[in-house]
């Protein structure tokens, strides 16, 4: 986060000594521009960003409200905080200003701690708002990650549960058959088997019975026709 003392200020008057009171009383404290008539304010607006601007309302060729209009149309400049400097100190003055959308206003000449104040306040909260702003952006981002998590969860979940298709079958021997493709997960996209006549078949041994027992079966398994008998003779 940027600090305070790194915050930069563009002050713009056409009277040098009120620059130079100006420079004595924030020169020290903040990273400070300087613009003598409107043109070159705007001009240096375009180039560099500032947090503030301090701007002078009568200045010849272009005065302060023609400067600050032309900021609030620019995309660039429009969010930056402009506090009034004049000497106009009549109240329908200051009331114009701020309805214009100005932060302060301040009447010369300047009292240099209640300058220094007023802009100290402002600055401290132009950073509150820029941290207010990235938590925001931060917020956003999470909500969008989730979303797009939950969404993709949905759709897994929605393609697990579909249905087997038509003539796909579940549980008994797996039964598998050469030159033809594997199936995949849950029957979907299964392609349509077909068993040449000279398909090789093989059994699950888990449910086929041994070589030997197809071989030699078993007493249990032989047939009650194949059982010797008992002699009836006594």
């Amino acid at each position: 986060m940027v600090r305070l003392s790194e915050r930069k200020i563009l002050l713009v008057d056409d009277a040098e000594g009120n620059i130079d009171i100006l420079l004595a009383t924030l020169g020290d404290d903040f990273d400070v521009r300087v613009a003598m008539d409107g043109p070159s304010a705007l001009d240096l607006l375009e180039r560099e960003t500032v947090d503030l601007v301090l701007l002078d309302i009568v200045m010849p060729g272009m005065d302060g409200h023609e400067v600050f209009r032309r900021m609030k149309e620019n995309p660039r400049t429009k969010g930056i905080s402009v506090i009034f400097l004049s000497g106009l100190n009549e109240v329908e003055d200051e009331a114009h200003g701020l309805a214009m959308g100005a932060v302060d206003y301040i009447t010369k000449p300047f009292k240099p701690a209640l300058l220094r104040a007023r802009v100290s306040n402002q600055l401290e909260l132009k950073l509150y708002r820029d941290r207010l702003e990235d938590l925001v952006r931060e917020r956003t981002a999470e909500i969008e990650l989730v979303q797009h998590v939950t969404i993709e969860s949905l759709a897994c979940l929605a393609e697990y549960r579909d249905p087997p298709k038509p003539g796909c079958t579940s549980g008994g021997p797996s039964i598998s058959f050469s030159n033809s493709p594997r199936s995949c997960a849950g029957c979907q996209n299964t392609p349509k088997r077909s068993m040449p006549s000279t398909s090789k078949i093989s059994i699950d041994p888990h449910r086929s019975m041994t070589s030997e027992r197809w071989a030699s079966p078993t007493p249990s398994s032989r047939s009650p026709a194949s059982l010797p008998r008992k002699s009836s003779r006594k």
